[in-house]
């Protein structure tokens, strides 16, 4: 019944002489009393390790054990293990459960408590309780003292919400479950019924500190056991010397005095510390002096400076993570093949996991070293866990598709991905909702009759019968009347879908390709969702649950499941966080990501309680629960120490100088201490280029680190001649290699790819076109944004797969189908638009949108309240417009003549054809939205208008360009074949865009009737290019002074404004002209071959996003790859019509 400590710093011997005492005392007396090495649960695995490696074969007198499994074995032996454990599993949905019950009576986390982690959060909070033996009572006691003090409002809500949710918590538990987070509270309370532990000889390491449950079971240790001896790592020659929160060893310190406190109190003898620090250097690091001497200054304010250069120690700052991560791997495998040393020398040390982990896996696998990630991954991302979470959402809302494919994409419904491909699309088409229109089995019926082969009807047959499953689960699920049987559908739902058996398919392909990991975690699903499904019987029981209420537990309860993973080899390079694993003995530790604010960590405050609230209740209430963030800053030093002391030969620090998120990267106070302590220590850089002989050396390790140089090489284009020979060789291998030659050619061919389309042949032209090209005004724009684009969309016809969405493309068809009929109407019944008052057109408009709107895309219009909607607001739109048309109208003598006139091939009107090159024509064709026409003087004047359901303004520059050609197209063909429509010579009068859609702006104040129709006219304002007559302009506007809202003119008393869009007779002769010969270039460019990925850019304007182009997974435009944008520059009027008329053979022409 003793205690003894045993101090010294870091590498002083403090776990060799525990396992050197352990296994002597083996040896000696291989029977008698308990011997008992008591370490961190992480750490029970490699103390184990290092008992083998001192060649202990087995034993029984000896045991290394955790606080926990300390309890299970007491357990076993005096009783107290009855009662059935809940894990954090059970426990978080167990929570979610008591959440949902008590929501109303929560005063400040009832909204909260829904938040993604705020589960895990209150565990962690409610286990730290357990740590600091807070009972219910006590918070509740704290609650109502903070109703007696002022100013604490919100933290005495928080104790409320909280005591309210512990005291359901610790009642759910009592008499029926065992809480972990009791087991050492039940431990202490037992241990003097042990015969295990009295007079058993106890070594305690590798802790900094404990919890007062733990400082409980060490007491009764002390007191039935024969002699307990606890190992901390600080200075045992300052033991008398007095420290403040700044000092590196605070918290060992206080362990220290906290220890001899409790001895001395409970009367437990206390021998003489064991002092492991002395002049000489420490054990670990004989060989390292350098590494001694940063273990022996670096808690020192003013350190020694080292007087050589630091063999045993690199500096490496890189450019960013990935950068730092090869440079670690290259390091390593200099390390094993030039020093020899074995991968389990190797230890990789992370403030934090997640940053580094998937480099690492993919860097480390291409360098082929093995490595072992210690972290605790979670199940939740398991497909089996999406498996069960999408057929709950099946259930809950009525069948929605996306969460129909996310089930079938587990493939654990063992059915073909391409059957689901082909049903998606299928889907997507013709927007199958709901469980009635899945259940019809329509669908399958119609992709039957579409499908081709014996291979694709199989595979569909059999996702038949997967729906069938997924009905029987519904109707199930749905008729359960508690959590058992809603639990019990879930498991009939796993067994009739062979989930089992498809794991453990899985789980031997991962063995065979040698992923033992992988296979590790398919192994363990099975079980561990079968034991969640038996704790939600357990928990919930018989109670009725909402649908919903059961997805949010058993919800809780996956995203709470952990994979408990080994490594599966002894010899691989350890990779874990320093605070949460306890590293191996190691020759060499690479420290990564050495960045301010990384490691150390910046500490955030715990979001339950903040530190102001913790030390309120400490010093308020004598409360005392964890150490604050303020603390934990000063022990991020002390992480940071035994970090940098791990290992005995060889020391790497590194940081990179951009992080994840792209953002500088700055280094941590780690690198400035180094840099202090050793001056003659040189920062290396690592570029991720390592073209260095030196620097090479060190990654080349196997075939594939080698080719990955002489790609890197090759990239840079430099001359092989001016190689070293050692690398021509080296290529010369590849490319005769017999096994691989055909792929190691494609690599090195691929560094010289450039991402251009070349002319089609003469032959290919041939057979796509022949010798006449037939296209609209549309495809020839196209062309000019983009001849690859066009190539892909009008020649190949690749079309985006098929969704059930109302798209700005439906909508654009709508509203100029209601406009034509509308006008149709008007022409038809010959209704005078002077007459038409604003109540007939809305009537006529009501008419057509009711046998228009059932129409459009298999009456997606009519499929929801919000498509419903979407239809009304569109009718109102369209109301307002034909009434603004009509007024446009009575303000002016132009007036329709024709709606949705067609030309081309097999119309009325003949197509526009255009002579080419090599005898070759094209010819046009189109459909004019309307025609209308006025006489003035004895001339018959003509107007085109277009249709627009987003707003549009007419760019001259876009004109010439190729890129806006189709109302002067048009116009150009309604002039020329004036006399075979309207049996006389017309003259041009203009073009002009309405816009539909109306997108009325906000106010600062109310308006009356009158100045909204104002408002509403001038957003109806058309726009285009006009002649520059006023007189024929005031045939289209006659009354409007100042800026028309009707037409793109400003009138002034002299005649025509300089803002408007006008153009003279002249000039519109010239343009249509420029237009055909435009439309003649692009055709020529055609039937040349031409399919260049080049498409324009104007400012920020592109054709990619101007035209929502869906091929860029097809063409692939890289400016890295060669690529480049068409620049067009938004030039003004008067420059483009002098190269107009240049280019054109004729003289300047002047803008209007």
């Amino acid at each position: 019944m003793s205690l003894r400590l045993i101090v010294g710093r870091a590498g002083t011997g403090k776990t060799r002489y525990c396992v050197e005492s352990f296994v002597k005392e083996l040896i000696e007396r291989p029977m008698g009393p308990s011997l008992i090495l008591l370490v961190p649960e992480q750490a029970t695995f490699q103390m184990e390790h290092q008992l083998i490696k001192r060649g202990i074969k087995g034993f029984i007198r000896g045991q290394v054990l955790s606080f926990r499994r300390l309890a299970y074995r007491v357990f076993q032996e005096v009783g107290g293990a009855n009662k059935k454990p809940i894990d954090e599993v059970g426990k978080s949905m167990l929570l979610r459960r008591i959440i949902q019950q008590k929501k109303n009576a929560l005063e400040l986390f009832q909204n909260s408590s829904f938040e993604p982690g705020f589960i895990d959060s209150l565990l962690a909070l409610f286990s730290e309780l357990h740590s600091y033996n807070l009972s219910p009572k006590m918070l509740d006691l704290c609650q109502k003292m903070l109703e007696e003090k002022k100013g604490q409002k919100i933290l005495r809500s928080k104790i409320h919400d909280l005591c309210l949710i512990y005291q359901e918590l610790i009642k759910e538990l009592e008499g029926l479950y065992t809480d972990p987070d009791d087991y050492l509270t039940q431990l202490s309370s037992k241990l003097d019924k042990s015969a295990f532990i009295r007079d058993a000889r106890i070594w305690v390491d590798g802790f900094a500190g404990f919890t007062p449950q733990e400082y409980d079971v060490l007491k009764k240790l002390m007191i039935y056991g024969d002699k307990v001896e606890i190992t901390l790592c600080l200075d045992g020659r300052e033991l008398d010397r007095e420290y403040t929160e700044e000092y590196l060893f605070h918290r060992t310190r206080e362990t220290y005095d906290r220890l001899m406190e409790l001895a001395q109190r409970e009367g437990i003898e206390v021998e003489d510390p064991l002092i492991l620090d002395s002049s000489q250097t420490p054990e670990r690091f004989k060989n390292a002096p350098s590494l001694a001497h940063l273990e022996r200054e670096f808690s020192r304010s003013i350190p020694q400076k080292y007087s050589g250069v630091p063999e045993n120690i690199k500096l490496v700052s890189a450019v960013n993570l990935r950068a730092e991560v090869e440079a670690c791997a290259g390091e390593i495998i200099s390390l094993c093949r030039d020093k020899g040393y074995r991968w389990r020398d190797i230890s990789i040390i992370l403030r934090n996991v997640e940053p580094y982990e998937d480099l690492i896996k993919e860097i480390f696998e291409q360098y082929g070293i093995p490595f072992f990630i210690d972290r605790k991954k979670k199940l939740g991302y398991h497909p089996a866990a999406e498996l069960i979470r999408s057929a709950l959402d099946i259930v809950i809302n009525d069948w929605p598709y996306e969460a129909v494919f996310r089930f079938l994409k587990t493939d654990l419904a063992r059915v073909e991905r391409d059957a689901v491909d082909i049903l998606e699309n299928y889907v997507l088409s013709k927007g199958i909702r709901g469980r009635e229109n899945w259940l019809k089995k329509g669908w399958l019926h119609d992709i039957l009759n579409r499908s081709s082969t014996d291979v694709e009807n199989k595979a569909l047959y059999e996702l038949d019968g997967v729906i069938d499953i997924l009905a029987d689960f519904d109707h199930s699920f749905k008729e359960a009347s508690n959590a058992v049987d809603m639990t019990i559908s879930i498991f009939n739902l796993l067994i009739n879908l062979n989930v089992s058996e498809t794991l453990e398919k899985w789980r031997q392909e991962a063995v065979d390709r040698g992923d033992l990991l992988t296979a590790q975690e398919h192994s363990q699903v099975w079980n561990r969702i079968i034991s969640l499904l038996d704790q939600i019987v357990e928990i919930v029981g018989s109670r009725k649950l909402k649908a919903v209420e059961y997805y949010e537990i058993i919800n809780s309860g996956l995203e709470a499941l952990r994979f408990k993973l080994i490594p599966p080899s002894l010899d691989q390079v350890f990779v874990a966080s320093i605070e949460r694993s306890r590293h191996p003995e190691v020759k060499a530790s690479f420290v990564l990501g050495a960045n301010e604010g990384v490691f150390p960590a910046k500490i955030d405050e715990d979001v339950l309680l903040t530190d102001a609230e913790r030390k309120y209740l400490k010093n308020a209430v004598e409360i005392e629960l964890a150490p604050p963030s303020s603390l934990r800053i000063v022990q991020e030093q002390y992480l940071a120490y035994i970090a940098l002391t791990r290992p005995s030969e060889f020391l790497w620090v590194s940081y990179s100088l951009s992080g994840k998120d792209g953002r500088t990267g700055l280094p941590s106070v780690i690198v400035s201490t180094l840099k202090d302590i050793f001056p003659a220590l040189e920062e290396e850089t690592a570029a991720g280029e390592p073209f260095e002989w030196e620097q090479l050396k060190k990654s080349l390790s196997s075939k594939n680190a080698v080719l990955r140089v002489l790609l890197k090489k090759l990239r840079n284009r430099c001359r092989i001649s001016e190689w070293e020979s050692y690398w021509i060789e080296a290529l010369r291998w590849f490319l005769e290699d017999s096994e691989r030659r055909s792929r190691y050619r494609k690599l090195f061919e691929s560094l010289f790819f450039v991402n251009n389309e070349a002319d089609l042949s003469p032959s290919l032209i041939h057979r796509l076109y022949g010798s006449e090209l037939h296209g609209g005004i549309s495809s020839m724009e196209d062309f000019a944004a983009c001849p690859f684009a066009y190539f892909l969309k009008r020649t190949l016809n690749l079309k985006p797969r098929e969704e059930y969405m109302f798209s700005p493309a439906h909508r654009g068809t709508l509203f100029h189908e209601a406009l034509r009929l509308f006008v149709e109407h008007l022409l038809e019944k010959e209704i005078d638009w002077e007459t038409l008052d604003e109540r007939e057109a809305e009537e006529i408009i009501d008419n057509i949108c009711d046998g228009l709107i059932p129409s459009v895309n298999s009456r997606i219009l009519l499929s929801s309240h919000s498509m419903s909607q979407a239809a009304e607001d569109m009718r109102k739109t369209l109301k307002k417009a034909a009434c603004i048309l009509c007024h446009q109208l009575k303000m002016g003598s132009f007036k329709p003549v024709g709606v949705e006139i067609s030309f081309g091939e097999g119309e009325k009107l003949e197509p526009l054809v255009i002579e080419l090159n090599n005898g070759r024509r094209f010819f046009l064709r189109g459909r004019i939205d309307r025609i209308d026409l006025a006489e003035h003087n004895g001339k018959l004047f003509v107007r085109v208008l277009d249709y627009k359901s987003s707003s549009r303004n007419f760019k001259l520059y876009n004109l010439y360009h190729g890129l806006e050609l189709q109302l002067m197209a048009y116009l150009s063909l309604v002039v020329e074949k004036g006399e075979e429509l309207f049996g006389r010579t017309v003259f041009p009068a203009g073009i002009l865009y309405f816009t539909v859609e109306s997108s009325m702006r906000r106010g600062i104040k109310p308006l009356d009737e009158g100045e909204l129709e104002r408002n509403f006219r001038k957003e109806f304002r058309m726009t285009g290019l006009l002649l520059e007559d006023r007189e024929v302009l005031r045939l289209m506007d006659r009354d409007s002074q100042g800026n028309s809202d009707i037409i793109p003119v400003v009138f002034t008393k002299e005649g025509i404004g300089k803002n408007s869009s006008v153009a003279s007779y002249e000039q519109f002769s010239t343009l249509m002209s420029f237009t055909k010969r435009k439309l003649a270039q692009l055709a020529q460019r055609i039937l040349d071959g031409e399919v260049s990925i080049y498409p324009y850019r104007c400012r920020e304007e592109t054709a990619c996003n101007s035209m929502n182009c869906e091929y860029s997974s097809v063409c692939l435009f890289d400016p890295l790859l060669g690529n480049f944008y068409r620049n067009i520059l938004p030039e003004k009027n008067e420059r483009i019509l002098r190269r107009i008329y240049e280019e054109m053979g004729e003289g300047n022409g002047r803008s209007g």
